[in-house]
């Protein structure tokens, strides 16, 4: 989410996370009692199908809304069609993608159940107030939202000619703020090279306020792969570890296990690799250096180099589930990297 360069007061948008995934079917005839009414099975083009989702949205929200359609460009230069409401008297307009619901209405989701999908998203996550977006023009207001993500320096290198970021191995760490944190999702907004020089700020000082503010607002994690694959990592800060800013939960007794590094909200956690003192920690608790596989921008994981595997087979396993698993948009590197105790840092394989 990005402000007009020219109006920091531009409305602003915002990406929820969808209900449900993907969608399918046909043209709505009218909305009947609240319940959507449409023939299924007849839509072929993407420009219809979001014409019709939009069509069923106004007549939804017909009064004191309007309903934009946006292209917009994402991570590693991917393109994505979005659907937008902006609710009169909201300086804030949240936004469902589209594209996933048109893939699985092609599949055979209902336009019904495509429908309801963008409704209930929007209505899960639609803002209770306006942002003050006059706290954006000021950097005392604005500093403690300060956050940093890793996102591939290649892949970006068009956003990055007027974005600031830190080069890290083939990564880049580039900031964004922070306007709101909910179960729905997170509303943010890129830092560009114009915000500094508004602020009045540079690159190192945003590098000092992200490493805080990160830390604090998405709590890192480091849990065995069995267990954030059967969603039991619902943890609560211990006062005894208030002063910490992860948790981990390592089987010192199996080396051959893989570990997922993240953050509680699975959002942009490769970022953990960053936080002070944690690699070091993970390696002291395995009694072994370490591979650093990048699963995506939102986590990557550990394993033991003591589990006997090379890098040069990690770094083709990589690379194939970046092809067959990973969306585009949330690649971060083909690449493998090693933690070493000896020298306390990451290297690239």
């Amino acid at each position: 989410m990005e402000p007009d360069k020219n109006s920091i007061k531009e409305k602003e948008t915002y990406t929820m996370k969808n209900s449900m995934n993907n969608g399918a079917a046909n043209n709505y005839s009218n909305n009947a009692g609240g319940r959507i009414i449409m023939a299924n099975g007849t839509i072929q083009t993407m420009e219809v199908f979001v014409d019709t989702v939009k069509g069923v949205m106004e007549a939804i929200y017909d009064d004191g809304y309007r309903i934009s359609v946006e292209p917009v460009t994402k991570n590693n230069g991917t393109h994505f069609t979005r659907i937008a409401f902006h609710k009169k008297g909201m300086n804030i307009s949240p936004a469902v993608y589209l594209d996933e619901l048109f893939e699985a209405y092609q599949k055979g989701m209902t336009m019904e159940e495509v429908c309801w999908n963008v409704r209930g998203t929007y209505e899960q996550c639609k803002p209770k107030q306006d942002f003050d977006d006059t706290r954006l023009t000021d950097f005392n207001q604005v500093k403690d939202l300060i956050c940093f993500k890793l996102v591939n320096a290649e892949k970006n290198r068009e956003m990055l000619a007027d974005t600031p970021y830190i080069p890290y191995h083939d990564f880049a760490i580039i900031f964004y703020a922070v306007l709101a944190k909910s179960e729905g999702g997170v509303a943010s907004i890129l830092v560009k090279d114009f915000h500094m020089k508004m602020w009045g700020t540079d690159t190192q000082t945003m590098y000092s306020l992200a490493m805080e503010n990160t830390q604090r607002i998405f709590r890192g994690s480091i849990q065995p792969m069995e267990s954030v694959v059967a969603e039991i990592m619902e943890r609560k800060m211990d006062a005894e570890d208030s002063n910490k800013f992860y948790d981990m939960a390592v089987d010192t007794e199996d080396m051959m296990s893989m570990y997922v590094a993240s953050n509680y909200e699975r959002l942009n956690g490769a970022a953990v690799l960053l936080y002070p003192n944690l690699l070091r920690d993970f390696a002291e608790r395995i009694g072994a250096d370490f591979y650093i596989l990048p699963s995506s921008i939102h986590e990557v994981i550990f394993l033991s180099e003591s589990a006997g595997i090379g890098s040069e087979s990690l770094k083709m396993m990589v690379q194939e589930v970046n092809v067959t698993q990973v969306d585009a948009d949330e690649i971060l590197s083909d690449n493998v990297y090693f933690y070493s105790r000896a020298l306390d840092r990451v290297v690239m394989m």
